[in-house]
Parts: C-alpha cells; structure tokens; sequence
C-alpha cells in the first residue's frame, strides 16, 4: 500500500551551519569607509637625519677640496652614529666613504702644496745666488747702462764682461737655473780633437761622432742709430766654427782617393762655387800641426768665410766603428761686430789640437 501521506510545506528548515571557529578578523586600511587617522606611508627611522648629513657633508669633502680635511671627518662622524641608530639607510654609508675619500685627498692636495711652495722658494733663492754672485764678479756701467746689459752696442760688448752680461741676461728673462752655464763656453772635447771655449758661444752638432759646431748668436735690432747686439738670444748664428767629418768610405767612394790634393782639388773646383763662394784664395797651411788646406773666400751676407781641409795618414775610428780620414771645417762671422773675423779664424787656429 503506498503511503499516501501528504509533505506539508512547513517541515523543519536544515539548520544553517555555524561559522567556523576563528577570530573575527580585524578591519583592513583601505576599506570602502573613510578613515580619520590612516598610518604614515613610510613611518621615520631614527638616524635618517644624520644620515642624509652624512652624505651631503660627504659630497662638500670632494667639491671643496681645500676644505675637505674639516668637513670631511664631519662626515664620517655622522655616518658612523646614523649607522649604529639603524641600518638599513644606504646614505650613512655612501656619506663615510666620500668623507674619507675626501679627507685623504684634502690632505694629500695640502701636503703637495707644501712641497711645490717649498721647491719654488729653494730654486728662486738659489739663482738669485747664482745672479748676485754673477753681478757682482765684474762690474761694469757699460752693461747697467744698456738695456739690462742684454741689448749691447759694439762698445758696450767690448768694455763689459762675461759675467756681468749673463747675470743681466738671466735677470731681464728669468730662466731656470737649468740654463746656466749654457753660454759659459766650455772647452770642446771630442774623440778626434779638442778646441777652447769661447764665452758666449755655445756647442751645439754631434761631440760624441767629432762634428761639433761652436756658434756664437745674436739678434740685430733696427731703428737705432747704431747697429744693437742682443747676446744669448734665439736669433741667428752670427758667427761659427763647424767640423765636418769625412768617412773613409765616403769619400772613397765619391772621389776615389782619401788624400788630401785630391779633396781640396774638389772643394776648390766643386764644392765652393756651387754654394755660391767667390774670390776664392787656395793657402797651403798647418792646422793643429798637420799640413792642411786652406780657402779664403766671399759670401754674400758674410764679413768673412774660410773653408779648411785636413786629411790624415791614420783614420780615427769612433764609437759607432765610422773611420773618419779627415775634416772640412767651415770658419765664418756675419759681421765685424762682437766678434772681429781675425778672432773667430784666430780661436781656430791657435787652440784645435788633434788627438
């Protein structure tokens, strides 16, 4: 039989299921409700401040160099008690090294300073020594007279000395004492032979392979009535005596025999009118005591110019093993000023001894 029995729509409701067990939780910041008081974004941390002048106390020890050895421990200081307030803040630390970056290298600006400063004052006392000693050697009014005694007439030249015209040189240029002695005119001492210095002349060419040139310079100045001088300038060379070497082999091989009728036949014929000399004077000499040739001769711009040739029996053999058999030695003065033509030939003739 099948049960029948109605289901009312009032049958008990399933009970609803509890709510698991758990705190309620808590309201979330951002929720739809405003809120008076939201927390900071970023809430501060102790040390920041000193941080931050760390770092820029730091970057002042590098820009200011001069004054990094102050600011520069200031740095550090600060950089050193932000770090024990905290940690996590990059800036102290960037801020200890710049200032120890720059106090080192504040320290090491002031201390090169010194140095410099005290190198300076050394070398400035010292040519003034050399100036003082100089000046006071051999006093003349001709050199106080003229131009700091630099810029010379033909008699002012004449009446002062040596000393007295470098000191007043080094005074109106002001060059390093690196330069002294320069124009002092040291003897010439070369494998091959060796001259007297002259003062005034300088040595310049190559000693060490017997082709040295000993010149005397100046510098000519117009607009004055009389013809100026103007020793140890970088003018011209107004006077010289230069060595030529002749290779055994070269010569050899360009005329075909090393002795001497056949090298001076070429410099008479050859070698002197094709650089422009004329009147030339052939004179059979003795240079240094060995029989030589002699050519007096004109240049244009010239007051004088003499071209000697000597060749020996016995090569010499320098450095580089070069046999040299003989010389062409070019005597010359551009004007009969500082120097008279007879002096410059004279300084050759009575001083080369060969070796």
């Amino acid at each position: 039989m099948t049960d029948k029995t109605p289901t009312t729509p009032y049958s008990s409701p399933t009970p609803p299921t509890p709510p698991p067990y758990g705190p309620p939780s808590a309201p979330q910041y951002g929720s739809a409700y405003p809120q008076a008081f939201p927390p900071p974004a970023n809430p501060a941390q102790p040390g920041n401040g000193l941080a931050l002048g760390s770092l820029v106390t730091g970057i002042a020890s590098l820009v200011l160099c001069g004054l990094g050895a102050v600011i520069g421990p200031v740095a550090v200081v600060l950089g050193i008690v932000s770090r024990k307030r905290s940690r996590s803040d990059s800036k102290a630390v960037w801020g200890i090294v710049m200032g120890a970056v720059g106090t080192a290298l504040s320290i090491l600006a002031i201390v090169s300073a010194i140095i410099t400063f005290s190198d300076q004052k050394d070398k400035e006392a010292q040519l003034a020594k050399e100036q003082d000693a100089l000046t006071t050697s051999q006093p003349t009014e001709a050199a106080d007279a003229q131009a700091g005694g630099v810029t010379l007439t033909e008699a002012g030249v004449a009446a002062s000395g040596f000393d007295t015209a470098y000191a007043a040189f080094l005074d109106e240029s002001g060059v390093s004492s690196s330069f002294d002695g320069m124009f002092q005119g040291d003897a010439i001492d070369t494998p091959c032979f060796t001259m007297d210095g002259e003062p005034w002349w300088i040595t310049s060419g190559e000693v060490e392979n017997c082709q040295p040139a000993s010149e005397l310079w100046w510098e000519t100045t117009s607009g004055s009535a009389e013809t100026e001088i103007k020793l140890f300038g970088g003018g011209g060379v107004g006077a010289a005596i230069s060595f030529e070497a002749m290779s055994t082999e070269g010569i050899v091989a360009k005329l075909g025999s090393a002795d001497l009728e056949t090298v001076a036949a070429y410099a008479r014929d050859t070698l002197l009118p094709e650089s422009g000399a004329t009147n030339i004077v052939e004179t059979q000499i003795e240079l240094g005591g060995v029989p030589a040739v002699q050519f007096d001769c004109t240049f244009e711009g010239l007051a004088a110019y003499r071209l000697d040739v000597v060749m020996f029996e016995e090569p010499y053999v320098v450095d580089d093993g070069t046999e040299i058999s003989g010389f062409i030695i070019h005597a010359y003065n551009e004007a009969e000023w500082v120097y008279k033509s007879e002096d410059v030939f004279a300084r050759l003739d009575n001083s080369l001894v060969w070796k």
